[in-house]
């Protein structure tokens, strides 16, 4: 009986050392407010929300490992362990009183992927995780903390003109998914994703690395009727980025008026202005008839051919890396090759040929591609410049041999 007495004596002790000691070093994770996977360099600092921030002292030989130093408000914090690696991250927790009782808090993770580079050159890719510390005021957040499901080829959307689409999932697969985020129909993220890995995608706002989407893939199930992705700590910031795009000027450079007969050659020149452009596309009616990937600021031309008689809107559409969309559009008469006048509105100039067309085009775009000072080209050879210098020397020789002929004639 004391046997028995004293094993249930030292279970209860056990038990409680154990409770006792899962209360100390356990803690609460709160929600992600950001993730990114981060090539930093030795000295850099990095910034994060809520007045955050780290430092990579030094770069391991082996491991990959970092040497980090973590800040709040300037001040540097107290660490238990500086030393982050990749099977071992580095954590740092904060504790505050709830009902009376300590709590822990994680609020960032950091954990090494990869070193890039050797030697005073190198830096390490570090994945950046930072939970929201619950003193944090999350009012600049559209969506917060949220948790979905989404049948796989469809999709879910977010706020502010955001869609995320999961697709191309192999059937009976337990691990992965591709989920894709768009905006008014442009590609802003594509990742393959592991059940527990971070989709996201960030920009950077006031000088630092900001996560505007993000969505952790808790799970994925497959069924011979449905194949679902279980998303979790979904949260969107109310960031709005500035417009990248600043100005859009669009003409006919070949034809006056934008009036054209059908068939013949229209060349487009648009000048763009802006930063961190994603695409540039040229439409007649909503349908793409050029698009230009990544473009510079400058100008740009691109040739229509086979357009067929009646009225058309020409627009330039431009579109931001993050998704935001401007353009401007003008109105295209083509009449018909079948027309035996010209119209009022059509000048002599506007009927130049193919071939003229096309060599100018070249002359265009090897000397004033891309400059937003470039000049009309020298028009001095085309045919309607030579017919009128024609008609001035027939008329002028007329006039000579009318005053010889009357001086003659007295």
């Amino acid at each position: 009986m004391k046997n028995v007495q004293f094993i249930i004596i030292v279970s209860l002790t056990v038990f409680l050392v154990l409770a006792t000691a899962s209360s100390a070093f356990g803690y609460e994770r709160n929600a992600l407010i950001h993730y990114s996977e981060s090539e930093i360099g030795i000295g850099e600092d990095f910034l994060l929300e809520q007045e955050y921030s780290f430092k990579v002292i030094d770069i391991g030989t082996s491991g990959p490992s970092a040497m980090v130093e973590i800040y709040h408000q300037n001040d540097r914090l107290k660490l238990d362990e500086h030393i982050a690696r990749k099977n071992s991250a580095l954590e740092y927790t904060v504790t505050h009183s709830r009902n009376d009782k300590d709590t822990g808090y994680l609020v960032l993770r950091l954990t090494p992927m990869e070193i890039i580079g050797t030697g005073e050159s190198s830096s390490i890719k570090i994945a950046v995780e930072q939970y929201r510390d619950p003193l944090m005021d999350t009012e600049d957040f559209l969506l917060f903390d949220r948790s979905r499901t989404v049948e796989i080829g469809s999709s879910t959307k977010l706020e502010n003109d955001y869609v995320l689409h999961a697709y191309d999932h192999v059937k009976n697969s337990k691990d992965h998914v591709s989920l894709r985020l768009e905006r008014n129909g442009h590609t802003l993220a594509d990742k393959d994703i592991s059940i527990g890995d971070v989709f996201y995608y960030n920009q950077k706002v006031d000088g630092k690395v900001t996560s505007l989407v993000i969505a952790r893939v808790s799970d994925v199930f497959s069924s011979r009727d449905s194949e679902l992705v279980f998303l979790e700590q979904i949260s969107q910031r109310d960031h709005t980025i500035d417009e990248n795009i600043v100005d859009i000027d669009i003409d006919i450079v070949n034809h006056e008026n934008e009036s054209v007969y059908e068939n013949e050659l229209i060349i487009v020149r648009y000048h763009i202005e802006g930063n961190n452009l994603q695409e540039a596309a040229v439409l007649i009616d909503d349908n793409v008839m050029d698009l230009r990937r990544n473009p510079d600021s400058g100008s740009y031309f691109a040739v229509l051919e086979n357009i067929e008689a009646g009225e058309y809107d020409i627009k330039v559409q431009v579109v931001s890396s993050h998704g935001s969309a401007k353009s401007e559009s003008i109105k295209l008469i083509v009449y018909s090759s079948d027309a035996s006048v010209y119209d009022n509105n059509i000048s002599e100039s506007d009927s130049m040929d193919r071939n003229y067309a096309t060599e100018k085009l070249r002359f265009w775009e090897s000397g004033n591609n891309n400059s937003s000072d470039s000049e009309e080209p020298d028009l001095s050879d085309s045919p309607s410049f030579v017919s009128v210098i024609s008609a001035v020397l027939i008329a002028f020789a007329s006039i000579v041999g009318f005053i010889i002929y009357m001086m003659q004639k007295q």
